[in-house]
């Protein structure tokens, strides 16, 4: 045993320990892999050269125990083994680490009632590999597993056996390709070998599409499978899904187009085995410091029953058309002006194939298209929005159909006038009490108008749309507001009288009358210019107030 720079190091059969630390049952320990000569010069000084055989210090714990084996150069880690190497990262319920050979095994433990618990996971950056067996060397960095599950891109993918080289290439025998995260997947394609290029692709030999462990008839000689982090233009590869409704399926596979770093284009298709099929428009886009947004447009065909049983299993054919349009604009692209959408439309969700848990239950939706604008040294701001709420029923008659009861209102505009003081200017050339009082008298006035309908989706044809102006409520509201504020009794009480204006705009007219043969009052909305009409209502209010102290 010697001291060189601070730190001991105990030479035990070529192994150098520097650090051991001992709590309960944990033990952590952390050495360096060295080797040293001791030369003498001719002054008879004594210099050390140390080599290390590794890059990075190894740590290493167990909950359970750690035997040291000095003469094989091995140390075992039992219970919740964990071993760190830089960015590697290994646990097992059983880990071997061999000195001399740089070489690391791990594999499963024994519970106590005879239950394989405590399997081995390997990481190494983003990587994470589950398994049965792993076999690492530091040295090298190869490393041999068998049963492995690692989710690769937008899948994953499971190997019986696999090697792994320095370069992360994995060469794997038996295996599964699916984006089904389940441990036995519902779907995959069987795969008989393969090579994993990492952020590239995935090559794999002749393959074949089992669902729920039940080969199918689609097989092909050989695949390639998009494996890469970054966006790039790929096939996305569809779901397996099973309903009472459709049967079984496969959902959203498709292709993938992305341009730079503006937008991107998903189309996906969806088909069941009962005749149901839909697809699926999404994109979204960005510009910095301007817009962003996404757009996402579906159609689907959904049938229900066999079409040759009609009156047995109830055959029903129907169409669903959703649409959701979300969009924001930056407020550094124009402070004085702002355009925001949230656009968000389902002929038929509870018939949806894309809605799922919590959103299958949404009856309601609601959208809204704003925009906004303030005029630059102007007291006026316009705002301008289009509004809809829509909610689905479903009729109890016969034919059991769903509807939507929609109200749109298409526009609601508004021109707002902050309170200005036109007589402002007598203060500065004018000291009197009375001037200054005028020189306080404020004006603002506000403009509304609106058109609103209300209607059921199902009774709206291209024919008959026309018909929705006859439906329509539509009116402009004026508001004028004046007023000052002054004060009295020695400036002891403040007075503040104001008055308010406000006149309403009617672009139709109710004519009622009475039908003396039958008692009953009946009425009729008129529409037209000639049934424009107008009324105004004012007020005048005034308050007082003062403090006592």
């Amino acid at each position: 045993m010697f001291n060189k720079n601070k730190f001991t190091i105990i030479h035990l059969k070529n192994i150098y320990i520097n650090t051991i630390v001992i709590s309960g049952l944990l033990l952590i320990v952390s050495f360096n892999s060295v080797i040293y000569s001791q030369n003498s010069d001719s002054l008879g000084n004594d210099t050390i050269k140390i080599m290390r055989f590794i890059d990075h210090e190894i740590q290493y714990k167990a909950k359970d125990s750690i035997r040291l084996n000095m003469k094989e150069q091995k140390v075992f880690l039992y219970g919740s083994g964990y071993i760190k190497y830089g960015d590697i990262e290994l646990k097992a319920g059983l880990i071997e680490y061999d000195f001399k050979n740089k070489q690391v095994h791990a594999k499963s433990r024994l519970d106590s009632v005879g239950k394989k618990v405590e399997f081995p996971n390997f990481t190494e950056g983003t990587e994470v590999i589950d398994a049965k067996l792993i076999s690492y060397n530091f040295e090298t960095k190869k490393a041999f597993i068998k049963g492995s599950r690692a989710k690769q891109g937008e899948g994953y993918i499971h190997f019986e056996k696999i090697k792994v080289y320095p370069n992360k290439e994995v060469h794997g025998l038996g295996g599964k390709y699916t984006t089904c995260d389940a441990e036995n997947p519902h779907y995959h394609f069987q795969i008989s070998r393969a090579i994993v290029k990492p952020n590239d692709k995935i090559i794999a030999g002749p393959l074949m599409l089992y669902i729920a462990d039940v080969p199918t008839p689609l097989a092909l000689p050989f695949g390639f499978f998009p494996n890469n982090r970054s966006k790039g233009a790929g096939i996305i590869i569809p779901t397996y899904d099973n309903t009472i409704s459709y049967g079984s399926g496969l959902v959203n596979g498709g292709y993938y187009f992305p341009y730079k770093d503006i937008f991107d284009l998903q189309l996906t298709g969806s088909i069941y085995t009962r005749g149901t099929w839909g697809v699926r428009a999404l994109s979204r886009y960005r510009k910095i410091y301007k817009y962003d947004g996404s757009l996402n447009v579906t159609f689907q065909e959904n049938i229900f029953g066999d079409s040759n049983l009609r009156e047995l299993t109830g055959y029903n054919k129907t169409k669903a058309f959703s649409i959701r349009w979300n969009h924001r604009q930056d407020q550094k692209s124009r402070p004085n002006s702002s355009f925001n959408a949230n656009v968000n439309y389902n002929s038929n969700q509870r018939e949806d194939i894309q809605a799922r848990g919590a959103e299958f239950l949404n009856n309601s939706f609601n959208s809204a298209i704003s925009y906004s604008k303030t005029f630059p040294n102007t007291p006026f701001r316009l705002n301008a929005s289009i509004l809809q709420n829509q909610t689905a029923y479903q009729r109890v008659d016969s034919n059991s159909k769903n509807y939507n009861a929609i109200s749109l209102t298409l526009p609601d505009v508004s021109l707002t006038m902050n309170r200005i003081y036109p007589l402002k200017s007598l203060h500065k050339k004018n000291t009197n009490k009375f001037t200054k009082g005028l020189s306080k008298i404020y004006l603002t006035w506000n403009s509304s108008a609106k058109n609103s309908v209300s209607f059921v989706d199902t009774a709206i044809t291209l024919n008959n749309v026309s018909s929705l102006l006859n439906k329509s409520r539509n009116g402009v509201n004026h508001v004028l507001r004046t007023g000052t504020s002054l004060k009295i009794l020695n400036r002891t009480v403040t007075v503040n009288p104001n008055i308010s204006v406000t006149e309403k705009w009617y672009f139709q007219e109710l004519n009622k009358r009475y039908n003396s043969s039958d008692g009953k009052i009946y009425q009729d909305t008129l529409r037209g210019g000639k049934h424009w009409r107008r009324a105004m209502t004012s007020k005048f209010h005034v308050d007082a107030s003062s403090k006592f102290y």
